[in-house]
């Protein structure tokens, strides 16, 4: 289940944009019901996320506006998700989808991350 990330990190994130957690949280928690997956990461601290060799040190991760699944159905998740209007990566190794809110550097460039404390 996603809910919005630390209420510090979900605050800013509201400020700018108001209305994006309950968007967000039900968008993804309809296309996780009731399907063979697993959440495999989503919120991360910066400490957590430098400890990922792989993740990007900008990663919406840091915000809570990114998540990651594995499993059988995550090629149907990735395609609710991806109506709802989350961008889906694929092409991870250990074949994982990567769902994220904005295109790639969109929330540092926007100044999120640093309002956070995270960037």
């Amino acid at each position: 289940m996603i809910r919005p990330p630390p209420p510090h990190i979900a605050g800013v994130v509201h400020r700018a944009v108001p209305g994006l957690w309950p968007a967000f949280v039900n968008v993804a928690n309809d296309a996780l019901a009731g399907r063979n997956v697993r959440v495999t990461s989503w919120f991360r601290t910066v400490a957590e996320n430098r400890a990922l060799p792989a993740a990007h040190p900008q990663s919406q991760h840091l915000i809570g506006t990114a998540f990651d699944v594995n499993g059988p159905d995550r090629d149907q998740v990735a395609a609710d998700l991806q109506r709802g209007g989350f961008i889906i990566v694929r092409g991870y190794r250990d074949g994982h989808v990567h769902a994220q809110t904005w295109p790639a550097g969109v929330a540092a460039r926007a100044g999120l991350l640093r309002a956070a404390g995270v960037g």
